[in-house]
């Protein structure tokens, strides 16, 4: 990791840890946020890689950026 700071994040199942997960990112994110620990130039870190989170009063967000994958339809037109 480089030499900043940052918030180690780790996302773990009954059966195994996940590099990424939504709902627990944006949980962890509104928690350090409540807390008054949140700051623009620490971002989150978890396994899937870096996440920069952006903090406006109530609100709490953040973008990935997922590969596009397109499914053909099995449904008939």
């Amino acid at each position: 990791m480089e030499s900043y700071e940052y918030y180690p994040i780790r996302i773990f199942t009954p059966n195994m840890e996940l590099p990424f997960a939504g709902h627990p990112t944006v949980g962890t994110a509104h928690l350090l946020a409540e807390l008054g620990m949140a700051m623009r130039d620490r971002p989150l870190t978890l396994d899937a890689g870096p996440l920069v989170v952006a903090y406006d009063k109530n609100l709490t967000r953040f973008t990935v950026a997922a590969p596009i994958h397109i499914q053909t339809s099995t449904l008939k037109k």
